[in-house]
């Protein structure tokens, strides 16, 4: 693993635990991938259930790869809009 690699690795694992809206976390990981970043919400692919999923790529050379962030949803939204709960990053460099 390369150190830019390690320093994505380590910013997307203080997510962990912290609400987040969709918007808040396309700003927040565009920071970290210093790229524009915007998740796709896969929970209910092909119409199959699955856990709440949401899925992005970094196409910049040094951090390529495939992501993956899982949730909880908030049945109440937080002052700041946020309405899910992150529970673990996954990740895929290739």
């Amino acid at each position: 693993m390369t150190d830019n690699q390690l320093r994505v690795v380590t910013e997307l694992n203080k997510l962990v635990t912290t609400r987040q809206s969709i918007e808040s976390l396309n700003v927040k990981l565009s920071e970290i991938f210093k790229e524009s970043i915007k998740v796709e919400d896969c929970t209910n692919l092909d119409n199959e259930p699955s856990d709440y999923n949401l899925l992005f790529e970094s196409i910049t050379e040094e951090t390529y790869g495939f992501f993956d962030i899982y949730y909880l949803k908030m049945i109440n939204k937080g002052f700041d809009g946020a309405d899910m709960y992150i529970t673990e990053i996954a990740f895929q460099f290739e």
